[in-house]
Order: C-alpha cells, then sequence, then structure tokens
C-alpha cells in the first residue's frame, strides 16, 4: 500500500508472498491461518501484527521487517527466520511454530526477542554470525536451543524434553535469569566478560544431573 494498513485475511500462494504496507500488517481473522507459502517477505511502516493477535503462517521461510513497531507470528510448522527486524524503542520480536524446528538467521530488536519452538529445537541458521540483538532474549524449545547472540539479558532459556542450550554471547556482560533443560547440558559462552562475573552464570543456570558450563573467551 502506499498509505494505510493492509488487513489480512487469506493470502495462498504456491511459492512467495510480498506485503508492504504504508502503515501496519494486521490479523483480520482471529485465530485462522493468514499466509501460506514457501516463502513470506513483510515490510510495515509501523507493526507486524500485535501480541495478542499475531499473523498466523504456514510458511517455510519469513523474512519481516516492522520500521516502527513490533513483529509477532504465530506459524504452523518448522520455519526458516531469514532476517526479521523491530525498530522504535520499545519494542519486540515474537515468533513461534508448534511443529518441526525453527532454524533462526537474524532476527533483531530493541526490546525483547521470544522464540517459542513447542515440538521442536531452536537452531543456528548462519553458522557464526549472530543470530539475536536484543536488550532481552527469552527461548523455549522441545529438543534444544542454539544461538549466536547480542543481548544485555537471558531472562529465559527453557528446554522442556531432551536437548542440549548452547548460547554464545559477545555484548560482553550478560545477565542470566533462567536456563533449564530437562535433559542435557548448558554451555553459555560470554565472549569478552570476565570469569568472575561469569560465576553468576552457573547459578542461574540448572539442569537435572547434567553438565552446566558458563567459560569467557577473552577478558580479564
Amino acid at each position: 500500500t502506499t498509505s494505510g494498513n493492509i488487513t489480512l485475511g487469506v493470502v495462498t500462494a504456491a511459492d512467495q508472498v510480498t506485503l508492504s504496507s504504508a502503515g501496519a500488517i494486521t490479523d483480520t481473522n482471529a485465530a485462522a491461518n493468514n499466509i501460506t507459502a514457501s516463502t513470506a517477505n513483510l515490510t510495515a511502516a509501523t507493526n507486524i501484527a500485535t501480541s495478542g493477535d499475531p499473523l498466523e503462517t504456514t510458511v517455510g521461510t519469513l523474512n519481516a521487517t516492522a520500521n516502527a513497531g513490533g513483529v509477532f507470528i504465530a506459524e504452523a510448522d518448522a520455519i526458516s527466520l531469514g532476517t526479521i527486524t523491530a525498530t522504535g524503542v520499545g519494542n519486540d520480536v515474537v515468533v513461534s511454530n508448534t511443529t518441526g524446528d525453527m532454524t533462526v538467521g537474524t532476527v533483531t530488536a530493541p526490546d525483547q526477542v521470544t522464540l517459542t519452538s513447542t515440538a521442536g529445537a531452536i537452531l543456528d541458521g548462519n553458522g557464526a554470525t549472530t543470530n539475536v540483538v536484543a536488550t532481552t532474549l527469552s527461548a523455549t524449545a522441545a529438543t534444544g536451543i542454539d544461538l549466536d547472540t547480542t543481548i544485555t539479558t537471558l531472562t529465559s532459556a527453557n528446554v522442556t524434553g531432551t536437548g542440549n542450550i548452547d548460547i554464545s554471547d559477545t555484548a560482553g556482560g550478560l545477565t542470566v535469569t533462567s536456563a533449564t533443560t530437562t535433559n542435557g547440558n548448558i554451555t553459555l559462552t560470554d565472549v569478552g566478560n570476565s570469569i568472575d562475573r561469569l560465576a553468576a552464570l552457573r547459578a542461574a543456570a540448572t539442569a537435572s544431573g547434567f553438565s552446566i558450563s558458563a567459560s569467557a573467551l577473552s577478558g580479564a
């Protein structure tokens, strides 16, 4: 659109759906699916959906940019997050999927990123490149979490089934509120931080009789 919002009912394509809004992209059909495609490319001048009413998608790959708002997506299947960006003070990115894995490229938000893979793992999709840039991160998965981050606070990393948590952060001062796996290992790497400060990471991370490791790659 050149003005106003895009309000979505159902959009379906075998290959690609591209939506660009001069305002917001919002959901008009409640919990019903909005987008079915191989790839969805979404751009909005403000928000993409809301925390109370996310866009429901069935896509293989998602790229989304909210230029002055948050991004809120509820995916049905396995998904690859290409580039997901929210801008503007206090805005968040919230993405969930109900089946399959979530493979993360780059997700950026000024405030909080929340990723939930109810039945699968949250996987690193870009090698050593940073996956999540935000103030805080909350990640929940059934079978493992593997991310490179630049964050201030790991609010929660929770594996509900059998799987490891492996998070490497480059912000140089990571606070961990909670890191829990039912059956697996937890590895937290805080690049550039001191070993003394990392003692708090060990205290905050909990596992049921399995390995907990927190380390610095450099620093005093």
